[in-house]
């Protein structure tokens, strides 16, 4: 098995997957490397971070799946072309909250950090 730009073998993925992701720099990491590159990018608060909310609505994760954030409440409204329009608040590993919204459940989200 070919070793990535990480170190590691790509990770176990299915036929649809590849078993690691690319960077901004073009860079291929296994998906506990990607895990924790996005662990450490929550720690910079002025920029927003996009994630994706877990089907079963407890959870943001990145895209292999990996749990970032804990979701604590969710709510819904009127919004896109005659639509719903969800949102979300959470809260990461650091404590930091984190709020966004979205067409719901296991779409993309753009979170923002709250203000303290």
């Amino acid at each position: 098995m070919e070793k990535l730009d990480c170190g590691h073998v790509a990770s176990p993925h299915s036929e649809y997957t590849t078993g690691y992701g690319v960077d901004s720099s073009g860079k291929k990491h296994c998906y506990a490397c990607c895990h924790a590159q996005d662990l450490a990018q929550l720690k910079d608060t002025t920029k927003p971070f996009f994630a994706y909310v877990n089907g079963d609505g407890k959870s943001i994760t990145n895209w292999p799946g990996s749990t970032l954030m804990r979701i604590t409440s969710e709510s819904t409204g009127r919004g896109g072309f005659g639509g719903r329009m969800y949102y979300y608040r959470a809260i990461d590993a650091n404590g930091q909250q984190w709020h966004g919204k979205n067409a719901g459940r296991g779409m993309c989200i753009k979170l923002k950090a709250c203000r303290v």
